[in-house]
């Protein structure tokens, strides 16, 4: 990674100079100021002189391709829904994903949507839906988000909180280029977008949150409404995750997300196939892919 000097009439500062990769996603912009460096002040040492300075992030742009992350994710989701090897696909859009996971006969879909909090993105699952799963459907994409995100997120049910993502990845490629890791307060999610199978996304100090689409705004309230049964279904305790979730459909009635963690559990342990029926049709769930044939 190659760093060269930025001038401007804040002062000095250390910036990209050319696109760096941390896994499956390039940094293509990044701006650290120097705030300690004053006018007047002599380059002639170029970068090498001021890399041991404590800096402040400003501004860290990163693109992620979809067919790039789908072919990096495969290694990671090996065995998770049949096993030997998998093939994923990844359809990308601004603020989201739909994740596609085949093995064999079976295969798992879930979305995925990126919601930012100040300091902190929520990468929040959602519609998760299969078939011929052995486990329901929402356990299985909690599963694969978590074994993807890795140390990097927290979960909170369906909710993968990333601290701090822009300063994570600064801290990554900074000192790769022998310079100090820069602080990363009020960095946030100003900006996110998609083109042609590429997201990408913009990080700045200070300015305001991203809005997100309502999509996101709904799983993220679907995901906090359902935590707690979310956190037993991970556990593999499905009747607990089942009463909790009838616990949160009582908060929330004829929520279909909700409805939908309910009907699969139901068609996963089978006997209440008529029941899962009935709460799907009262909620007028969507997107319900082969659950609802399974049930009948």
């Amino acid at each position: 990674m190659a760093l060269r000097l930025a001038i401007g009439k804040d002062g000095l500062g250390l910036e990209l100079a050319r696109p760096a990769a941390v896994g499956p996603i390039d940094a293509v912009e990044l701006t650290v100021r120097l705030p300690q460096v004053r006018f007047p002040f002599d380059v002639s040492g170029g970068v090498g002189k001021f890399r041991h300075k404590r800096g402040e992030l400003e501004r860290l742009a990163i693109e992620i391709d979809e067919r790039r992350i789908a072919r990096w994710a495969e290694a990671k989701l090996r065995g998770l829904v049949d096993a030997g090897p998998c093939v994923v696909t990844v359809d990308a859009r601004a603020f989201g994903a739909t994740v596609s996971v085949r093995s064999g006969v079976r295969a798992l879909a879930f979305e995925v949507a990126a919601v930012p909090t100040r300091d902190d993105v929520a990468i929040v699952v959602h519609a998760a839906r299969g078939a011929h799963l052995a486990e329901p459907a929402t356990a299985l994409a909690l599963r694969a988000t978590a074994a993807l995100l890795g140390e990097d997120a927290v979960r909170e049910g369906a909710r993968f909180v990333v601290s701090r993502p822009a300063e994570k990845l600064a801290r990554r490629l900074l000192p790769e280029a022998g310079a100090r890791a820069p602080g990363g307060d009020d960095v946030r999610l100003a900006g996110c977008g998609e083109s042609d199978g590429v997201v990408f996304a913009l990080f700045t100090r200070g300015g305001a949150v991203a809005q997100v689409p309502d999509a996101a705004t709904l799983a993220h309230e679907a995901a906090q409404l359902a935590r707690d049964g979310d956190d037993a279904r991970v556990a593999g305790d499905y009747e607990r995750a089942r009463a909790l979730d009838l616990a949160a459909l009582e908060r929330a009635p004829r929520h279909p997300e909700i409805a939908r963690r309910i009907a699969e559990i139901d068609a996963h342990v089978g006997g209440r196939a008529e029941a899962a029926l009935a709460t799907l049709r009262d909620a007028s769930a969507t997107m319900l892919g082969l659950l609802a044939g399974k049930l009948l």
